[in-house]
Order: C-alpha cells, then sequence, then structure tokens
C-alpha cells in the first residue's frame, strides 16, 4: 500500500505536466513575472530593461520569463514575443499598483499570523484547507519552474 508522501509525489509529477492557460493580458503576465523575479533578483527594479547596457539582466529576465511561459500556456498578442512587451508593454503602472498589492496582502499575512500565533485562535476548517491546497499548488509550480530555470541561492 503507498504512503500518502507517495501519492502526494505521485500527484504532483503528474501535474507538473500541465500547462495552465494564462487568463490575464500579456501586460498582467509580464507584471507577474517582473514581481516574480525581482523577489529573487532585485537589481531589475532599478534598471530600465530596454536599455542595451543591461543586456546580460534582460537575457537572464527573459529566460526566467521562458520558463513561465512553459508553465502557461500564454498569447501575448498584439506582441510578437516576450522581448518585444518588454520594449512595448508600458507596464510601469501595473508593476507599482502589484507592488503595493503584495504589500498590503504581506501585511495582512503579519497581521493574521500575530493573531493566530499564540493559538487562542485558530483558523477556520475552510481556511485550512485553502491554505493546504495553495501549499499544494506552490510546490507543483515550483517544481515545474524547476524543470526550466535554475534559482539563485540565498
Amino acid at each position: 500500500m503507498e504512503s500518502n508522501s507517495d501519492i502526494r509525489t505521485q500527484m504532483i509529477d503528474l501535474l507538473s505536466q500541465w500547462q495552465q492557460p494564462w487568463e490575464g493580458t500579456p501586460e498582467e503576465f509580464y507584471v507577474f513575472v517582473f514581481m516574480m523575479y525581482a523577489g529573487t533578483y532585485q537589481e531589475v527594479l532599478e534598471k530600465d530593461l530596454s536599455d542595451p547596457v543591461n543586456g546580460v539582466l534582460r537575457s537572464h529576465f527573459e529566460t526566467f520569463a521562458g520558463g513561465f511561459m512553459n508553465i502557461f500556456a500564454v498569447d501575448l498578442s498584439p506582441y510578437e514575443s516576450f522581448g518585444d512587451l518588454i520594449d512595448n508593454g508600458n507596464c510601469d503602472h501595473l508593476i507599482r499598483e502589484a507592488a503595493f498589492k503584495c504589500k498590503q496582502t504581506l501585511e495582512e499575512i503579519c497581521t493574521l499570523e500575530e493573531v493566530t500565533a499564540d493559538g487562542t485562535i485558530e483558523l477556520s476548517p475552510e481556511t485550512q484547507k485553502e491554505s493546504a491546497l495553495n501549499d499544494l499548488i506552490t510546490e507543483i509550480f515550483m517544481k515545474r519552474m524547476q524543470m526550466f530555470f535554475s534559482f539563485k541561492e540565498q
């Protein structure tokens, strides 16, 4: 009989092969990739990726985006490529909005952790299930990303 751990591993391996359709705009995809990249490579926040001086960083960023394009089925039209999206997407305002939303979410998570840390307040069963599902989705996502990209050690 297989253990729950073995079944979980098999499920993650199976789901890692699936390509999720991207439901947003090309610009939203760019912002998503940018925010994920900036989480590890903060230097991108200070650089203009359209400037040829930043060609090495841009190439690395495009490689990173390529990993995401293997995970998500993304229609980049009207852009010809991800590079065209970098040059012509005009996503700066969307990045600022996403950064603000991330900051708010992190503050909410920190507040929730403070309130539940001593155990006197517990999360509802529904919230616990949602959290477990999100953990599983994140694990699948990271397994997929590791197929296409090596992450910098922190």
